[in-house]
Protein backbone atom coordinates (compact mmCIF):
# COMPACT_ATOMS: atom_id res chain seq x y z
CA UNK A 1 0.00 0.00 0.00
CA UNK A 2 2.49 2.33 -1.29
CA UNK A 3 0.62 4.74 -2.58
CA UNK A 4 -3.25 5.31 -3.00
CA UNK A 5 -2.84 3.75 -6.46
CA UNK A 6 -2.68 0.26 -5.06
CA UNK A 7 -5.43 0.59 -2.71
CA UNK A 8 -8.07 -1.60 -4.10
CA UNK A 9 -11.70 -1.40 -4.24
CA UNK A 10 -13.06 -4.66 -3.48
CA UNK A 11 -12.42 -8.33 -3.13
CA UNK A 12 -12.47 -9.03 -6.84
CA UNK A 13 -9.93 -6.18 -7.45
CA UNK A 14 -7.47 -8.86 -4.94
CA UNK A 15 -4.07 -10.35 -6.95
CA UNK A 16 -2.16 -12.51 -5.41
CA UNK A 17 0.58 -10.68 -2.72
CA UNK A 18 -1.79 -8.54 -1.96
CA UNK A 19 -2.84 -7.80 1.48
CA UNK A 20 -6.29 -8.44 3.28
CA UNK A 21 -7.62 -7.41 6.41
CA UNK A 22 -8.27 -10.80 8.68
CA UNK A 23 -11.16 -11.13 11.39
CA UNK A 24 -12.57 -13.93 13.52
CA UNK A 25 -13.87 -13.49 16.63
CA UNK A 26 -11.09 -14.61 18.32
CA UNK A 27 -8.22 -12.17 16.75
CA UNK A 28 -7.61 -10.02 13.77
CA UNK A 29 -4.41 -9.70 11.84
CA UNK A 30 -3.37 -8.88 8.61
CA UNK A 31 -2.97 -11.71 5.78
CA UNK A 32 -0.95 -11.56 2.63
CA UNK A 33 -2.88 -13.20 -0.50
CA UNK A 34 -1.26 -16.72 -1.61
CA UNK A 35 -3.57 -17.49 -4.63
CA UNK A 36 -6.72 -16.25 -6.41
CA UNK A 37 -9.37 -17.90 -8.31
CA UNK A 38 -12.55 -16.55 -10.21
CA UNK A 39 -14.46 -17.08 -7.05
CA UNK A 40 -12.21 -17.36 -4.11
CA UNK A 41 -9.23 -15.85 -2.52
CA UNK A 42 -6.84 -18.03 -0.47
CA UNK A 43 -4.73 -16.71 2.46
CA UNK A 44 -2.55 -18.58 4.89
CA UNK A 45 -4.30 -22.14 3.53
CA UNK A 46 -8.04 -20.68 4.14
CA UNK A 47 -10.60 -20.36 1.49
CA UNK A 48 -12.37 -16.98 1.46
CA UNK A 49 -15.79 -16.22 -1.15
CA UNK A 50 -14.78 -12.77 -3.17
CA UNK A 51 -18.25 -11.92 -3.08
CA UNK A 52 -18.34 -11.66 0.86
CA UNK A 53 -15.34 -12.65 2.51
CA UNK A 54 -16.19 -15.00 4.48
CA UNK A 55 -14.30 -18.17 4.74
CA UNK A 56 -15.97 -21.13 2.99
CA UNK A 57 -16.73 -23.50 4.53
CA UNK A 58 -18.65 -21.86 7.25
CA UNK A 59 -18.07 -23.14 10.63
CA UNK A 60 -20.47 -23.21 12.89
CA UNK A 61 -18.84 -21.34 15.74
CA UNK A 62 -16.24 -19.58 14.43
CA UNK A 63 -16.68 -16.74 11.93
CA UNK A 64 -13.98 -15.75 9.88
CA UNK A 65 -13.66 -13.62 6.99
CA UNK A 66 -11.56 -11.03 4.99
CA UNK A 67 -11.55 -7.05 3.34
CA UNK A 68 -9.92 -5.09 1.07
CA UNK A 69 -7.15 -3.30 3.87
CA UNK A 70 -7.81 0.05 3.82
CA UNK A 71 -5.22 2.75 5.27
CA UNK A 72 -7.95 3.14 8.09
CA UNK A 73 -7.99 -0.52 8.56
CA UNK A 74 -4.26 -0.73 8.79
CA UNK A 75 -3.78 2.13 11.35
CA UNK A 76 -6.47 1.00 13.26
CA UNK A 77 -4.46 -2.25 13.19
CA UNK A 78 -1.39 -0.73 14.07
CA UNK A 79 -3.15 0.82 17.36
CA UNK A 80 -4.19 -2.08 18.42
CA UNK A 81 -0.92 -4.29 17.96
CA UNK A 82 0.33 -0.95 20.03
CA UNK A 83 -1.22 -0.77 23.00
CA UNK A 84 -1.14 -5.27 23.28
CA UNK A 85 2.67 -4.85 23.43
CA UNK A 86 2.51 -1.60 25.66
CA UNK A 87 0.08 -3.27 27.82
CA UNK A 88 2.04 -6.88 28.02
CA UNK A 89 5.11 -4.34 28.79
CA UNK A 90 3.27 -2.29 31.70
CA UNK A 91 2.32 -6.18 33.28
CA UNK A 92 5.82 -6.99 33.64
CA UNK A 93 6.87 -3.55 35.52
CA UNK A 94 7.74 -4.91 38.72
CA UNK A 95 7.06 -2.12 41.39
CA UNK A 96 9.17 -2.98 44.34
CA UNK A 97 11.91 -1.79 41.81
CA UNK A 98 10.46 1.92 40.90
CA UNK A 99 11.31 4.49 42.95
CA UNK A 100 8.67 6.71 45.19
CA UNK A 101 8.72 9.18 42.43
CA UNK A 102 8.19 6.78 39.43
CA UNK A 103 5.03 5.82 41.83
CA UNK A 104 3.51 8.80 42.38
CA UNK A 105 3.85 9.76 38.51
CA UNK A 106 2.06 6.39 37.97
CA UNK A 107 -0.36 7.34 40.65
CA UNK A 108 -1.29 10.60 39.25
CA UNK A 109 -1.56 9.28 35.84
CA UNK A 110 -3.61 6.42 36.49
CA UNK A 111 -6.27 8.38 38.80
CA UNK A 112 -10.16 8.21 37.66
CA UNK A 113 -11.69 11.80 38.57
CA UNK A 114 -13.20 11.59 41.83
CA UNK A 115 -17.21 11.65 40.95
CA UNK A 116 -17.54 13.29 44.66
CA UNK A 117 -15.71 16.42 43.82
CA UNK A 118 -18.39 18.56 41.96
CA UNK A 119 -21.30 17.49 44.79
Amino acid sequence: MENNNDIKQSLYDIQPGDKVYFRSNYFSTIYTVDRVTPTLIICNNTKFRKSDGNKTPAERYNYSSIEVLTPELLNQHQQKVMRANLVRQFKEIQPDRLTNEQLQQIIQITQLPNSDENI
